[in-house]
């Protein structure tokens, strides 16, 4: 199934001819999970994760593609875990976060709901607009509760899922790729982000701290400050970050253990903001184009490429900047990058690489 389909209608048809012996019940549940989520499920994350372990012993295998099921979210298989090579603690970490999320209501319900009918009613389903109606007649009495899956369906299929938001999906392989690095090696650990302007790497950031409490730094605060701008340092592919600073201030501390301080660069001010103090974390992440320079490398136990075409740039960049701050990122600060890209092979040195110009 095509993770951006979003219309109900098309994500119940995929899911009709995937699962032919689907229920009226399992109808209404697709389509109450597509609603409201998973959140009646969650009471705390410390029972959500027991009752998953119980369950993944006998989840049937499965593919790693996450299911869709509309609203933003898809059904990701407890038997895709050992291919992903995904934690079960992590997978667990996300439906809680997605749980945690309001969402829904009656009314989108009820449209859902009608999409099912329809099918049913065209033949399309395999279960009668009769028999759907009767059912759904003793939930509206009962006011349209959660509904677990069939007698047939968990027969036939063995649904074992957790219910998880899209824009966690897009980058389970991130996060297997983190889980793998927890694992196998001790102490500290350093995650890099670098690629395309609008690929996404401080989004990805953000969502790595909502998972594992960790440190993000961003590059973005080491821009070069105006003295530092010569034309002999602006010639060289990449030094138009302050990479000399990072490394005193940031790269020398990453693996101690211990509390550290450094100080923000202000584009606006163009000055130095007073020190922010960082807790060390297990696991830190350094996120933003030139987080790759070859001096840098070194710091990091992996690192990760986030592409981006030309045209989802373009479109992302008019989405969010001015008509002047568009031309400035289109005629100099892309083609910058790029030459940093080309220069040191940037992409080709990085463990994992992501095209997120499909993300929605």
């Amino acid at each position: 199934m095509n993770i951006r389909n979003d219309s109900f209608a098309g994500i119940l048809a995929a899911h009709l001819a995937a699962y032919p012996l689907m229920r009226p019940e399992d109808a209404y549940k697709l389509a109450y999970q597509s609603e409201f989520g998973c959140g009646h499920m969650v009471s705390d994350e410390a029972s959500s994760l027991l009752r998953l372990e119980r369950e993944l012993p006998g989840a049937p295998a499965a593919g790693a593609a996450p299911e869709p099921i509309g609203g933003g979210l898809c059904r990701v298989y407890l038997g895709a875990l050992q291919s992903m090579r995904l934690c079960p603690a992590t997978l667990n970490r996300l439906f809680v976060l997605t749980a945690r999320r309001a969402r829904g209501g009656r009314d989108g319900l009820l449209e859902k709901l009608g999409a099912v009918r329809a099918a049913a009613a065209c033949g399309a389903a395999g279960f009668s607009a009769a028999e759907l109606d009767a059912y759904l007649a003793r939930q509206r009495e009962n006011g349209f509760p959660a509904a677990g899956h069939s007698e047939q369906y968990r027969a036939a299929y063995r649904p074992a899922y957790r219910v998880v938001e899209r824009g966690f999906c897009h980058f389970l392989p991130v996060f297997a790729l983190t889980d793998q690095l927890l694992e196998r090696r001790p102490g500290p650990i350093v995650l890099a982000i670098d690629g395309n302007c609008c690929a996404g790497k401080t989004s990805l950031a953000a969502l790595l701290q909502r998972v594992y409490g960790c440190n993000a730094l961003h590059m973005d605060d080491f821009f070069l400050r105006p003295a530092q701008r010569t034309p002999e340092r602006m010639r060289v592919p990449g030094a138009n970050v302050d990479h000399e600073r990072f490394l005193a201030e940031v790269g020398a501390h990453l693996r101690t253990g211990e509390p550290f301080s450094f100080q923000r660069y202000d584009c606006g001010t163009q000055r130095l903001c007073p020190p922010v103090r960082i807790t060390p974390t297990r696991l830190t992440v350094v996120e933003g184009s030139y987080s790759m320079h070859p001096s840098l490398r070194r710091l990091y136990d992996a690192a990760v490429f986030l592409a981006a075409d030309p045209q989802t740039q373009r479109a992302r960049l008019r989405a969010r900047e001015s008509a002047a701050m568009l031309e400035r990122f289109l005629g100099e600060w892309i083609p910058l990058e790029q030459a940093y890209f080309d220069a040191y092979g940037v992409r080709e040195s990085c463990t994992l690489t992501l095209d997120t110009s499909c993300f929605a």
